[in-house]
């Protein structure tokens, strides 16, 4: 059995739907998925939140992983197994077709999520911005510093 963190399950989503004019999936969409089903939440520890299964989670699989940091931190990560994923999947497979019967009510879609995303930030106490997609700008601004080494 392979249990996968759902970055990877989003990042294979974004990768296979690559096309134009195609929404893509973020962590955080994911995550929200996930609390809404049962499976997962999140806690604060120690001043900072952290993402832990639910009693349903550890029902449907979903296994905490302990790490260890380059620099030494220890921290904990979700591995969600293959019966969880289909259920990421099948989710977002569906929503993609329902996405594109719905093209007219675009806007109002993206002025909710990111309304979602605002709302849920606050509530997590995070920086505004956290978790959206970086800019254009940003975007190459990584690719020229990963070309320079740093």
């Amino acid at each position: 059995m392979i249990y996968v963190l759902y970055l990877i399950i989003k990042d294979e989503l974004n990768r296979i739907t690559s096309a134009e004019n195609v929404k893509h999936i973020f962590g955080t969409d994911i995550f929200r998925l996930l609390t809404e089903k049962g499976y997962v939440e999140e806690r604060q520890v120690d001043g900072r939140s952290v993402q832990v299964q639910t009693e349903l989670g550890l029902s449907k699989g979903i296994e905490a992983v302990e790490k260890i940091s380059k620099i030494g931190n220890a921290y904990t990560v979700l591995m969600y197994p293959p019966e969880v994923q289909k259920e990421i999947v099948e989710h977002y497979a569906g929503n993609r077709v329902q996405m594109e019967a719905d093209e007219s009510d675009e806007t109002d879609v993206i002025s909710e999520v990111s309304f979602e995303r605002v709302e849920y930030n606050r509530k997590m106490n995070r920086p505004d911005g956290a978790g959206a997609s970086w800019t254009e700008e940003e975007d190459k601004r990584l690719d020229d510093e990963y070309g320079c080494g740093f």
